[in-house]
Protein backbone atom coordinates (compact mmCIF):
# COMPACT_ATOMS: atom_id res chain seq x y z
CA UNK A 1 0.00 0.00 0.00
CA UNK A 2 2.53 1.97 0.44
CA UNK A 3 4.64 1.73 -2.04
CA UNK A 4 1.49 2.76 -4.52
CA UNK A 5 0.75 5.69 -2.63
CA UNK A 6 4.67 6.57 -3.30
CA UNK A 7 4.30 5.75 -6.75
CA UNK A 8 0.59 7.85 -6.99
CA UNK A 9 2.55 10.58 -5.32
CA UNK A 10 5.13 10.22 -7.53
CA UNK A 11 3.02 10.12 -11.23
CA UNK A 12 1.04 13.44 -9.45
CA UNK A 13 3.57 15.51 -8.75
CA UNK A 14 4.94 14.63 -12.49
CA UNK A 15 1.99 15.94 -13.69
CA UNK A 16 1.55 18.66 -11.14
CA UNK A 17 5.22 20.51 -12.86
CA UNK A 18 4.35 19.66 -16.53
CA UNK A 19 0.88 21.54 -15.97
CA UNK A 20 3.05 24.31 -14.03
CA UNK A 21 6.26 24.82 -16.65
CA UNK A 22 4.27 26.93 -19.15
CA UNK A 23 2.80 28.84 -16.96
CA UNK A 24 6.68 29.56 -14.86
CA UNK A 25 8.26 30.00 -18.12
CA UNK A 26 5.57 32.97 -18.85
CA UNK A 27 6.07 34.16 -15.51
CA UNK A 28 9.96 33.82 -15.84
CA UNK A 29 9.60 35.45 -19.73
CA UNK A 30 7.44 38.38 -18.10
CA UNK A 31 9.65 39.12 -15.03
CA UNK A 32 12.83 39.39 -17.96
CA UNK A 33 10.77 41.55 -19.80
CA UNK A 34 9.78 44.09 -16.85
CA UNK A 35 13.84 43.60 -15.70
CA UNK A 36 14.64 45.23 -19.20
CA UNK A 37 12.03 48.32 -19.25
CA UNK A 38 13.45 48.95 -15.15
CA UNK A 39 16.09 48.91 -16.65
CA UNK A 40 15.53 51.97 -18.96
CA UNK A 41 13.60 53.67 -17.09
CA UNK A 42 16.53 53.64 -14.65
CA UNK A 43 18.91 54.89 -17.93
CA UNK A 44 16.31 57.39 -18.95
CA UNK A 45 16.11 58.85 -15.03
CA UNK A 46 19.85 59.30 -15.34
CA UNK A 47 19.83 60.92 -18.98
CA UNK A 48 16.55 63.47 -17.52
CA UNK A 49 18.94 64.01 -14.51
CA UNK A 50 21.94 64.93 -16.11
CA UNK A 51 19.85 67.69 -18.83
CA UNK A 52 17.96 68.94 -15.46
CA UNK A 53 21.48 69.59 -14.32
CA UNK A 54 22.78 71.18 -17.27
CA UNK A 55 19.53 73.13 -18.42
CA UNK A 56 19.64 74.85 -14.64
CA UNK A 57 23.70 75.48 -14.92
CA UNK A 58 22.96 77.11 -18.61
CA UNK A 59 19.50 79.03 -16.71
CA UNK A 60 22.21 80.48 -13.71
CA UNK A 61 24.92 81.66 -16.65
CA UNK A 62 22.10 83.51 -18.66
CA UNK A 63 20.78 85.51 -15.73
CA UNK A 64 23.89 86.07 -14.13
CA UNK A 65 25.22 87.80 -17.88
CA UNK A 66 21.52 89.27 -17.59
CA UNK A 67 21.97 90.72 -14.56
CA UNK A 68 25.56 92.39 -15.54
CA UNK A 69 23.87 93.76 -18.40
CA UNK A 70 21.38 95.13 -16.17
CA UNK A 71 23.69 96.84 -13.64
CA UNK A 72 25.97 97.92 -16.88
CA UNK A 73 22.82 100.20 -18.05
CA UNK A 74 21.57 101.33 -14.33
CA UNK A 75 25.33 103.23 -14.69
CA UNK A 76 24.46 104.65 -17.88
CA UNK A 77 22.74 107.65 -16.78
CA UNK A 78 25.73 108.54 -14.19
CA UNK A 79 28.41 108.02 -17.12
CA UNK A 80 26.53 109.89 -19.43
CA UNK A 81 25.88 112.66 -17.09
CA UNK A 82 29.84 112.37 -16.43
CA UNK A 83 30.35 113.05 -20.05
CA UNK A 84 27.77 115.65 -20.48
CA UNK A 85 28.79 117.68 -17.34
CA UNK A 86 32.54 117.16 -18.69
CA UNK A 87 32.08 118.52 -22.34
CA UNK A 88 30.44 121.14 -20.46
CA UNK A 89 33.21 122.67 -18.39
CA UNK A 90 35.77 121.65 -21.13
CA UNK A 91 33.99 123.73 -23.59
Amino acid sequence: MTAAALIYLGVSAMRCKKKMDPALKKMNKTAGTMQTAIEEIKTEAGLLSQKQKELQEDIFIKKTAIQQVAAEVKGTPHVLKMLWNAGKSGS
